[in-house]
Formats: structure tokens, sequence, C-alpha cells
């Protein structure tokens, strides 16, 4: 239960007016929303403490929580989150790691984890990287960076419930029961799953600005190199890949072929013919065109 929960329930006046002045900021003062909300978040313990860090992006300069940051506060306190629901003090929570980069080493066995820390798998901790392009005020596009613990806490309780129903105890019972638990974080609110890293709105990256998605790939993609070699509190945090919605990915990976090309197909009554109309400096083709094509002269590429 949040403070504000706690302190609503004993019916306290002043958190009540709190409440109803938050509710009021965009309407009463929407210049100074940002920074109300934010004394009324760290008033009542609603923060967490992570360093906000600032990158340079030619004009622009982004705020984003580093991963360093994030990893340094959740193995701290909140281990629970990275590690499928078993605290770090945890022996199985070694064994929840250990089990994991025995599978994995099936499907990428050529993965630098198995050589630079071959003999401390116990202390490398999976995740992703996730982008997702959403929308913001207006419908305006805005990019969003985080950082995904690999399982969902119900790992936890999914291998107890096995461990209890099986007869085995050898160590490669407890191994079995242990893979068999392991489950992805869909389960439960996203802030406990999802962990902010930055977010840009669409006019700082694109167009004449789109060096800015580059960077931000760079300066992620340095850190979770420095972070899978140094380590952070003795663990080390190895990034298993980059997920994320169509369009985000294909800008991240500069994609020239992807079904964000299909064009927009018009059809006018009355036309009979294949007929060509530019529209917004883009030439657009009224015909049957196959988008599931993958061959190389594809005809949805303008």
């Amino acid at each position: 239960m949040s403070a504000i929960e706690e302190a609503k329930q004993e019916g306290s006046h002043e958190v009540s007016a709190a409440i109803k002045k938050a509710g009021n900021m965009t309407v009463d003062n929407l210049k100074n929303a940002e920074r109300d909300l934010h004394i009324l978040f760290r008033k009542y313990g609603l923060t967490i403490p992570v360093q906000l860090s600032t990158l340079k992006c030619g004009l622009f300069h982004l705020h984003y929580i580093s991963l360093q940051s994030w990893f340094a506060f959740l193995l701290g306190d909140y281990s629970h989150l990275l590690l499928g629901g078993f605290n770090i003090d945890d022996p199985l929570s070694g064994l929840l790691l250990e089990s994991f980069w025995r599978k994995y080493r099936d499907a990428n066995g050529d993965h630098w984890v198995y050589t630079e820390h071959a003999d401390n798998l116990r202390k490398c901790v999976p995740y992703y990287l996730h982008l997702d392009e959403g929308t913001s005020l207006r419908k305006s596009s805005v990019l969003v960076f985080n950082m995904q613990a690999a399982w969902g806490t119900q790992t936890k309780t999914d291998f107890e419930r096995l461990w209890s129903a099986g007869t085995g105890r050898s160590d490669a019972d407890m191994e079995k029961y242990m893979l068999e638990g392991q489950c992805h974080n869909q389960r439960g609110s996203s802030l406990m799953s999802r962990f902010l890293y930055t977010l840009i709105p669409k006019r700082w990256y694109t167009k004449k600005n789109e060096f800015v998605y580059d960077k931000v790939l760079g300066h992620i993609a340095a850190e979770s190199q420095r972070l899978a070699s140094e380590g952070v509190r003795g663990m080390f945090p190895i990034c298993l890949g980059v997920k994320g919605d169509a369009p985000a990915l294909a800008k991240a990976g500069h994609y020239t072929r992807s079904f964000l090309n299909l064009v927009f197909f018009f059809v006018y009554l009355g036309l009979s013919d294949i007929s060509i109309f530019r529209f917004i400096g883009y030439q657009y083709f009224v015909y049957c065109c196959p988008f599931e094509c993958q061959s190389n002269n594809i005809k949805y590429i303008i």
C-alpha cells in the first residue's frame, strides 16, 4: 500500500487536499504541473533513489536513468524483481541463474558470457532492452527505451509449487523444477518489470535529428558492455538482446525493407486502368501489391 493510500485511510485532510490538487494540476497551472507533481511525490515518499543523468545530443540535453543506477538500486533493495521473485541472498537465486545459463548454452553456445564468466554464471543476471514507439500529446510519436528483466516474479511461486508436488530432491530434480518454473514477466504491473531508461519526443529523433536515435543506442550499448565486464554489486548484468515494436526496431536497424514501407492504396470509383497519383511528394500506385513478398524485386519499396 502506498504512503498516500495509508494516509488517505487515516483520514488526513492534508493528503486528501494534495491528491485533489494533483488531479487539477494540468487544469490550474499546466506550466508548473510537472514540478508540482514531483514535489508531491517526494513529500510522500513515492520516489526511488536512482540518479538522473544527462546525455548531450547536439542542441538537446537528454535525461536518462543509467543501467548502472537501475541495477545498483534493484540488486540492493529489490533483487527479486530481477531474479524471478528470489532475493539475491537466497541460494535458489544461484540455481535459477546457473540452470538458465546451462540451458541457454544449447541455443547460444558461442555467447560471450561463456568465455568471460564461465566460472561465475551464478552471478550473471540476464536482461533485455526494449524499444517502443508510442503516441503522446496530440498523437505525436514518442520513443521509449527501457530495461526489462528476463523473468516474472511468478517464477518463484511456480518453482515452489513444482517442488512441493514432486518427490525428487536430487540436484537434477531441483534444476528440473527450476527450469519448468521459469516464466516471462507478462503478469502484474509493467512498473515492476520495465524500468525506464529514457524517452524521446518525435521531433528529437526524426529528420535532421535522426542522429539522436543512433547516439542513444550507441550510449546504451556501451553501458551494457561495461556492466557485463565490470559488474555492479558483485553481479554481472548480461544483455540478451533488444526487443520492441516494428517501428522502433526498423529505425534502430536502419532497415530499408519492412512492413513500414507499405504504400497507401487509394481506390477511386470510375477508374478502370492503373493510374499514378502524386501526394505529399510520394508516388502512389493503384494496383494489387502482395505485401508478404520477400523477393529482391519487391513492389512496395519506392
